[in-house]
């Protein structure tokens, strides 16, 4: 009876001591070591259909790699068979034309020849019987070579539309009408059959790709540029020139903007300069609304915090130099002289009464200030209220306080004081809210 090859089979020796096993067994007599059973027959059977499915998969992979180079070599020899018959097909055209052309010189040559003798009247049909031969065997390469050129036509899949969209592609790339290129280089893609002309088509249409998002580019840093032009951020607005200059040297806004850049920051150094030499010369308030002007120019003038920064030290310098008034007493009013009576007779007393305590007398108000400095004070609560609302809420308080150094009675700083506060208060307010 022959085994059941599903059941396991015992190991012929010990693992552990080598001993021999005469029949199944549990563990070994010898060692008394348990004995591991296995399958040898359904592994080897496992193992033999891997193997034989890596063996398929494997030749598998080298048939279709074979039909791939099979498939490639033969589209390069039918690419190579097309440009042969094309240049088979050019040359006989070339010789036809040739030939067509010879044909008529000679027909042209004979009609200008002198007529011939009358005595050999033979010789009259000899000349339009060869040129006549020579048109016909023109006319039938001709015939040929258009049917080579129809047969070529028709095996290769339209070429001349292809290198049509090719050559319309490049001459647009090059040109700078990056849509139309990118139309014509999706139609050579669609239209070209041969793999060197798409590779050639997907080139071009990768080429205007980059093109187009170069162009997004230098239009969004242009219109950038000119956002900070009119915001009078003129530092910024150069940098941003300069990107696209980097970016697309030919662009056609790039001159007319920096030329514009250029006439203005020279505007600001002009402005810089004149606001230097008022301070210097003591106008104070000329200064001032210079520097106002350079500030609407250019928000981000470099010298603009050095320059605030000398006016306001020149400020308090000439505030330092104006003259205190002492207070001026109050005149005395003179006693006006009483008429002393006549001693009258002898009479009861009469009780008199207290006399009414004099009115206060009211302090002298404050000296107002020169015409000059009442000038600079509204010039001090213009650039506060301005600043104010610009937010910018310390220097506002600031400004009204040196409004408040020459006119300490002016009850329109202190209100602006008092505005300024609250609204710093709320504003503090408000943002510890949204944190």
């Amino acid at each position: 009876m022959k085994p059941d090859s599903a059941a396991p089979s015992f190991a012929s020796d010990c693992i552990s001591c080598k001993y021999p096993f005469q029949g199944m067994v549990k563990f070994c007599p010898h060692c008394g070591k348990g004995v591991v059973f296995t399958q040898p027959a359904q592994e080897a059977q496992a193992k033999a259909a891997q193997e034989e499915a890596q063996a398929k998969a494997a030749q598998e992979e080298a048939n279709a790699k074979a039909a791939q180079e099979e498939a490639n070599a033969k589209a390069a020899q039918e690419e190579a068979n097309a440009k042969a018959a094309q240049a088979k097909a050019a040359q006989e055209s070339a010789q036809a034309k040739a030939a067509l052309e010879e044909a008529q010189a000679k027909a042209d040559q004979e009609k200008q020849a002198p007529p011939a003798e009358p005595e050999k009247p033979v010789n009259l049909h000899i000349a339009p019987k060869r040129s006549s031969l020579a048109l016909k065997s023109a006319l039938v390469l001709v015939a040929a070579a258009a049917v080579g050129a129809l047969a070529i036509f028709m095996f290769t899949g339209k070429p001349d539309e292809c290198e049509l969209y090719l050559q319309r592609a490049d001459s647009l790339l090059a040109a700078g009408n990056l849509a139309d290129a990118k139309t014509a280089s999706t139609s050579a893609m669609s239209t070209c059959t041969d793999e060197a002309a798409k590779r050639r088509a997907a080139l071009i249409e990768a080429n205007v790709d980059r093109a187009l998002a170069a162009q997004a580019t230098c239009e969004r840093t242009l219109q950038s540029a000119q956002r900070l032009l009119a915001e009078r951020r003129l530092q910024s607005a150069r940098t941003a020139v300069v990107q696209v200059r980097e970016v697309c040297p030919g662009h056609a806004e790039l001159g007319r903007l920096g030329h514009e850049i250029d006439a203005m920051l020279a505007d600001a150094t002009g402005l810089s300069r004149s606001v230097r030499s008022s301070i210097g010369e003591g106008n104070l308030r000329q200064a001032e609304s210079t520097l106002e002007s350079l500030t609407r120019t250019d928000q981000e003038f470099p010298a603009i915090p050095e320059l605030r920064s000398l006016l306001q030290s020149a400020i308090s310098q000439a505030q330092d130099q104006i003259p205190v008034l002492p207070p001026q007493p109050l005149p005395m009013q003179q006693a006006t002289p009483v008429p002393v009576p006549a001693q009258p007779r002898a009479q009861p007393p009469v009780p008199v009464a207290p006399a009414a305590p004099a009115a206060p007398v009211a302090p002298p108000p404050p000296a107002a200030p020169a015409p000059a400095n009442q000038e600079l004070v509204r010039s001090f609560l213009r650039d506060a209220r301005q600043a104010m609302n610009q937010g910018q809420y310390d220097a506002a308080l600031a400004t009204a306080r040196n409004a408040l150094l020459i006119d300490s009675g002016n009850a329109e700083a202190q209100a602006l004081v008092q505005q300024i506060r609250a609204r710093q208060l709320e504003h503090t307010r408000r943002e510890t809210r949204i944190e």
